[in-house]
This record gives C-alpha cells, structure tokens and sequence, in this order.
C-alpha cells in the first residue's frame, strides 16, 4: 500500500477520517501520546516526542544508545535527539509498500515503546521499568479508545 493508503486505512482502523495535509504531514493522539505520521517519498516516518526540555546527561545518553541497539529496547524504533528543538523523540521508519496488518503491528508497537520511554524518562532511577518488553501487539483495539485527530 502506498503511504496514503496506510494512512486511510488506519483512520477506518480507529474510526476517524484521516489523511496527510499539504505538507505531508498528519498526526493523531492515542490517549495522550500524539503521533506524527510524515510522508517523504516512498516512506512514513512515525514519530513522538518522549521529553521536552531535555537536560544534558552522559548517563541518560549512554542509556539511550544502549537501547537502540538491534532496537531490543525500543521495539525496533530510534531514540534521538533534536538538539534545535530540545527534544528526545522516538521515530520509526515505514517503507511505502508496508502491507496494513504490518504497519498496524509496527504502529502498535511503536506506541508501546513511546509510553514505555515517557515513563522511563519521568521516573527516578529505583523507580523506571527495567526492561522493555518487544513482544508485538496483534492490533489496534488497545488504541481506539481516546483517539484524537489533529
């Protein structure tokens, strides 16, 4: 499916109408977490923001990168900052051609990962989960309860 495709069919997923705008771009909040959709070529970036008003830490980044690693920790999606806006976000890459069951899967577990680095980042040491979990969501029935379109 090419990439308008995937993104109207997600709306019929979640029960909203939903396509890019003029800039090729789109986003929809899942409860709280928003979720930028931005087409650019033949491919969808998906991405969140996990912090605003990030504070320089060697640890934090030690950590950030660790995780990225083979995606173990971030169910195969980045961790990086934008140092122009402050922010740590998490992005995922969509080649346009992605049937929907497999950007639904990838979708899902994209959210998964950003709810999973929000708390992470907002917790104390003794208090952040431990490890993040990578097993794959069959489907968007966790996501269509508060879906906002934006």
């Amino acid at each position: 499916m090419n990439a308008d495709e995937l993104i109207n069919k997600l709306g019929d997923a979640i029960g909203i109408e939903l396509s890019f705008n003029a800039e090729g771009t789109c986003s929809v909040i899942f409860d709280k977490d928003e979720v930028v959709f931005e087409k650019n070529e033949n491919m969808i970036f998906i991405i969140g923001t996990v912090q605003t008003d990030l504070k320089k830490d060697l640890e934090l980044y030690r950590t950030l990168l660790t995780s990225n690693y083979m995606g173990i920790h971030t169910g195969f999606c980045t961790l990086s900052i934008d140092d122009k806006r402050n922010e740590l976000l998490l992005h995922r890459l969509i080649e346009e051609n992605t049937g929907f069951d497999a950007f639904e899967k990838s979708l899902v577990l994209f959210i998964k990962a950003l709810r999973y680095w929000k708390k992470w980042i907002s917790e104390e040491n003794e208090n952040r989960p431990s490890t993040f979990d990578n097993t794959e969501v069959s489907n968007l029935d966790l996501l269509k309860t508060g879906v906002i379109r934006i």
